[in-house]
């Protein structure tokens, strides 16, 4: 406190304004705070997100790394699931030129009408062999070929797919439709819902390839037989005529000769 005052030349005592700036200064501050350093992130305006991997987790540790082999798994696993079969199935492609044979794989589909209805671009098939136009095979093959659909009117399936327990029945009324194209006509049996219109079915666009059982495919130039098929695929937009009611030479159409009348 005396370092505060001096006297003066009369001997009395005076406040040292340089010592009492001093002091108050002291009085004032608190503790020293140090600032924290910034550091620049990586990206602008990019989110700090503190990384997890480094605390154990046992939901993170179940979920196997990419590319690791199932077969590592502890027995039971739920998280590790078997690869499905793959399902080949062997189709022919009827257009208005060209006609092939060949497998195509559906991959986790189980039903042919799924897979092509919701194809977007190529449809890829192997082994295959181009036919005649009686569906006689030719000597050209390809291991691979890739077709676009737009020109493809028919895709008939050799074999029909075997159906699973998983399948729900659904109810529905089996109509004869016979259909042509700018090239053939086609006869066979297409599935509608008890409560659904022939018409509404026919005149709709979806999906773009129809399904109907018991087919079969001739030209429209000669009427020869091209193709019979369990199942096939019909393209909507290559369909100029439909006729849901035959009157008469419907067994022409079949094949069947005509019974004679006295």
């Amino acid at each position: 406190m005396d370092r505060l005052r001096r006297r003066d030349h009369d001997g009395r005592m005076i406040w040292n304004p340089r010592e009492r700036a001093a002091s108050s200064v002291d009085v004032l501050e608190g503790p020293t705070i140090s600032p924290r350093p910034f550091t620049r992130p990586a990206r602008p305006f990019a989110p700090q997100i503190e990384s997890t991997t480094e605390v154990g987790s046992p939901v993170l540790d179940a979920i196997p790394e990419l590319g690791s082999d199932a077969s590592h798994a502890p027995a039971g696993d739920t998280w590790i699931e078997a690869p499905a079969p793959a399902t080949t199935s062997r189709v022919h492609l009827i257009g208005t030129h060209l006609r092939a044979e060949g497998a195509v794989e559906l991959g986790n589909f189980r039903r042919l009408s799924d897979y092509v209805n919701l194809l977007d671009g190529f449809f890829t098939i192997h082994d295959v062999v181009l036919l005649s136009r009686l569906g006689e095979p030719t000597r050209i093959t390809f291991p691979d070929f890739r077709v676009r659909l737009d020109d493809i009117a028919i895709v008939g399936q050799s074999s029909p797919s075997a159906s699973t327990s998983e399948d729900r029945r659904i109810p529905k009324q089996r109509r004869r439709l016979v259909l042509t194209t700018g090239a053939h006509i086609i006869y066979g049996y297409a599935y509608l819902h008890e409560q659904a219109s022939l018409t509404a079915f026919v005149d709709s666009t979806d999906p773009e390839f129809m399904p109907m059982t018991n087919v079969r495919v001739r030209w429209l130039a000669d009427r020869r037989l091209a193709g019979r098929f369990p199942f096939a695929l019909i393209q909507r937009r290559k369909i100029i005529g439909v006729a849901t009611e035959v009157s008469g030479g419907l067994s022409l159409l079949e094949g069947r000769r005509a019974a004679p009348t006295s």
